[in-house]
């Protein structure tokens, strides 16, 4: 074989290597990973957007290329290894990470479950206990209460559900939350309904369009918490890259379980739903007079991949929650938003929280940066 040509094959053989070991690496890391810099600083891999450190060092032109502090791409937005903040040994955690650990909110998935709302199962009780519903007086008659919509609690006295169960055309605005059972029949010491306090729609949200479809209810006085009453963590990374092996999508509501019946008195789940990307929703989403922008990315798109079955969230199941369920932990990923129809093969819309972080934990935790402590949040 010529000596040259020898050459130029273990220069390419080098070249793939090299190219490998790169996509390698930049496929193990995602946001929310820890890292490392230079010197041996620790850090966490964030969208560059979130990172204000990496976006002067971009706009300066100090970064190369290809630089080392790169984790990889979200889409086509870089991600980037962010320094932590550090203050007297401290490290900088998001709020709602923070949160979530103190209330240790690993739930058990008692086994035997299916993961088979229209076209759902029954859930038991303590399975989904940050399910809250939202009651409304009734119309006519001022007495009675109605169970309209669905919401997660996120914290002992904050719940998070959609803008339009607050801001609607028809002029309801819930009274109640309901939490502790997944019977709405059922009345014991382990229902808590609790009266509503204060009401925060995101700012930008209009009725008009189905844009910034997210509030906030905060209780007028913290829950008990309980088996059957406690707070769900927050994802704090975007669904779209969080390691989803062996994990669900699931969804859950009170919400109507036919065509042609009411609410459900039974708190029902969707089987695994399939996330679609935004190109495809957009494309099903055509003309539609509320999504002047189409759909964008402060949303998630999902539908049951089962033709047959097309389980689905549908009226009523509106504020519920979109879940990532995975082992013995479940993670808050999206708020029913709306859909075309119930169990068509359009899929529903939920608002993605991963957006809306920043708004959500200044107003249930306060602006100010969490610290800990360095092995706080160890187990």
């Amino acid at each position: 074989m010529d000596f040259r040509f020898q050459l130029c094959l273990q220069f390419l053989q080098l070249l793939t290597n090299c190219c490998v070991a790169e996509f390698a690496f930049q496929e193990e890391y995602y946001e929310g990973n820890p890292c490392l810099l230079d010197k041996g600083q620790k850090g966490v891999c964030k969208n560059i957007t979130q990172c204000p450190e990496k976006l002067k060092e971009t706009k300066q032109g100090l970064r190369g290329p290809n630089p080392n502090d790169r984790c990889g791409f979200s889409g086509s937005m870089e991600v980037v290894c962010c320094p932590l903040q550090h203050i007297d040994g401290k490290v900088g955690l998001r709020s709602a990470d923070v949160a979530c650990h103190q209330f240790e909110n690993e739930i058990p998935i008692s086994e035997g479950l299916v993961f088979h709302i229209l076209g759902g199962d029954e859930t038991v009780e303590g399975e989904f206990p940050f399910m809250a519903a939202l009651g409304y007086h009734d119309k006519d008659r001022k007495a009675v209460i109605n169970y309209n919509c669905g919401g997660s609690l996120i914290s002992t006295q904050y719940i998070l559900t959609a803008a339009h169960c607050i801001i609607n055309v028809n002029g309801q605005v819930p009274v109640e939350a309901r939490m502790g059972s997944v019977n709405l029949e059922i009345s014991n010491e382990a229902v808590q309904r609790i009266l509503i306090a204060e009401k925060y729609p995101h700012p930008k949200y209009k009725m008009n369009a189905h844009y910034y479809d997210i509030a906030l209810i905060k209780l007028r006085f913290p829950v008990k918490l309980t088996a059957t009453v406690k707070p769900v963590c927050l994802l704090t990374k975007s669904v779209e890259i969080a390691d989803t092996r062996n994990a669900s999508l699931i969804s859950a509501g009170f919400g109507a379980t036919s065509f042609d019946t009411e609410r459900s008195l039974k708190l029902m789940k969707t089987p695994s739903l399939s996330l679609v990307s935004r190109f495809a929703c957009d494309n099903m989403y055509t003309n539609v007079r509320k999504l002047p922008h189409g759909i964008d990315d402060t949303m998630l798109c999902g539908r049951d991949a089962n033709v047959t079955r097309r389980s689905d969230a549908c009226q009523g199941d509106s504020g519920g929650p979109l879940l990532l369920r995975k082992e013995n932990t479940q993670s808050l990923v999206g708020v029913t938003s709306f859909g075309s129809s119930c169990g068509s093969s359009v899929p529903g819309v939920y608002m993605s929280v991963y957006p809306f972080l920043d708004w959500i934990e200044a107003q249930v935790w306060g602006d100010e940066q969490v610290f800990v402590y360095p092995g706080q949040l160890t187990s």
